[in-house]
Order: C-alpha cells, then structure tokens, then sequence
C-alpha cells in the first residue's frame, strides 16, 4: 500500500506538470489569412490569430501565403496574442518551424537543413525558419466563377487564374465579390490551383474626400452694457473615417472593408506606427470588422479597428 500510493500521486501530477499554461493557445490546420504582421489558423469552425513580432520574422512569414497546413501556439501578451512557435505541417522537406520569445531559443529545421535568421527589431528575439518561396500569380479582371473550393477571375484577353479558398474566403467573397465584381486576385503556390493570398475590388476603390472646413458659429448675445465674452473657438473636425463591413482586401500595407450599409468600401494604408500595426493585427481576410482610419497628408492611415460580431 505504501509503495501504490506514490505511484498514484505520480500519474496525476505529471499530466498535471505538462499541461499549457492559461495564458497559452495552441491549433492546427489550415493558414486562412497571412499578413505577415499576424497570422491565422482555422481548423473546423475554430480560428485563432496571433500577432507576429519582428520585422525579418513577418517577411519570412509572409512568403508562405495562404493554404498552408501549419501547428501554432501563441502566448496572451494583455489584450493580444504573441505567436510563439509555427511548424509547417506536411512539407516535403521536411517541417520547418518558427519560435519567439525572450529567451531566444533555436527554430527547429526540417530534414534539409535551412538555417535559421535572427532578428533583433523588437525587444523579443526573433528566431526563424527561412520557408521555401513559392510562386506568385495575379489576374486582374472580373470574377467569372466562385464555388466548389475555388475561385476564377478571366482576364481581358481571354485568359483565367483559379486559385483554391478556404470555406470562410468562400463565404466572404460571395457576399464581397460575387460573380461580375472586377477584382485583382493574387494567388501563391504551385500546381493549377494556387491558394488565395488576396483579393481586392477595383471598381469600389474611391480616393478619399478633400478636408472639410469647419463651419462658423453664430451666436446671440443678450442685451447688456457689458461687452460680451468671447468664448472658445469651435475644434476642427479631425476628418476620421469609419466603416463596418467586410474585409475584402488585406495585405501588409493596406487594408480595404466594405460596408454593410452598401456605400463605397474603404481603404487605408497600414504603417509601422504603434496605433496602425496594433490594429492590423486584429484583421484577417473575410472577417466582420468595424475600423477607424486618420488622415495623414492625402491618404488614410489605420488607427484602431475591433471585431464585430
């Protein structure tokens, strides 16, 4: 009896020891949308997004594209999740990984040998993977066909680009770019049938409106023989842009929503500043957002954004 009773405490506590901490979230599956400063994983009706740190890790990141079965885990960093690790699942040569962290542990390599790059942009040290290139192919013309796990866009001269999408692509780009919509897709991988790495409408896209002056104020000031107080000048209007729509169109630089309201979609440029890469992290292609852009000379600027559901 003595002796059985270690043995139980020893099969309950190391299960115990080896589980992921709170804070931790792990999936595997199918990468649906790939901005390279974050990155998304869905596995059945299940998704998860994680930001990416580190400028040479996001470049690297991006390479891969959509369509690409991969494992991530993340780590909760306040209100946002930091990725921590990405092995690419399936790959021919091999499985390739990504891990970060403050430690600066080493990126696991596949059979091949790829060696590993370290980035020193943030804080957290970045150790990657350098993933295999794949090839690019864009169409620019009109949607003439969306169903069955694929989309075909036919050029002017007659030629056609079909790339495969994920079930939530697929959802979205039949409510964003039905059959008709004039459209630059862009597609990576090899093979017939590239998955979708982007998709943009190009007969919504409308350069945003010119500053308005703000307007004078009149005011009545009642009889009285003491002079009148001037009071405080109306602010100018700050010229923000909202929408609620539909992402249609995300890449590194820009982000484009249509909204709900059935008005011209918007765009707005991503930056590096905090405000913008902060909330491009929360976006993926096909999701439901509301977003707010700042004016920044003659374009717009991405400064918050939030999911809606």
């Amino acid at each position: 009896m003595r002796l059985l009773l270690p043995i139980l405490l020893a099969l309950v506590l190391v299960p115990t020891a080896l589980a992921a901490g709170p804070r931790e979230q792990k999936i595997a599956g199918t990468i649906s949308a790939n901005s390279g400063s974050s990155l998304t994983i869905s596995s059945g009706d299940r998704s998860l997004t994680c930001l990416v740190r580190g400028g040479t890790a996001q470049t690297a990141l991006a390479r891969w594209g959509v369509g690409v079965k991969a494992a991530m885990a993340c780590k909760r960093d306040g209100d946002r999740l930091l990725l921590t690790r990405l092995a690419r699942l399936g790959s021919k040569d091999g499985t390739s990984s990504t891990t970060t962290g403050t430690t600066g542990t080493t990126g696991t390599t596949g059979t091949t040998g790829t060696t590993g790059t370290t980035s020193h942009d943030t804080p957290h040290e970045t150790t990657t993977t350098t993933a295999p290139a794949q090839t690019r192919r864009d169409a620019r013309g009109r949607v003439s066909a969306l169903g069955g796990g694929t989309i075909t866009v036919t050029r002017d001269d007659g030629t056609s680009l079909t790339c495969t999408v994920t079930d939530g692509q697929a959802h979205s780009l039949a409510e964003g770019a039905p059959v008709g919509t004039a459209v630059l897709l862009v597609c990576s991988g090899d093979g017939d049938h590239p998955a979708l790495l982007n998709l943009q409408r190009l007969d919504s896209s409308t350069p945003p409106p010119p500053p308005t002056a703000p307007q004078p104020t009149t005011t009545t000031t009642p009889p009285s023989s003491a002079p009148p107080t001037p009071g405080p000048s109306p602010s100018p209007s700050t010229d923000r842009r909202y929408a609620k729509g539909l992402v249609t169109a995300l890449s590194s630089d820009s982000v484009t929503v249509k909204p709900d309201d059935g008005t011209d979609s918007l765009r707005c440029r991503i930056t590096p500043a905090s405000d913008s890469a902060s909330a491009a992290a929360k976006l993926s292609l096909g999701a439901h957002v509301g977003i707010v852009c700042r004016p920044d000379g003659s374009t717009l600027v991405l400064a918050g954004s939030t999911l809606v559901s």
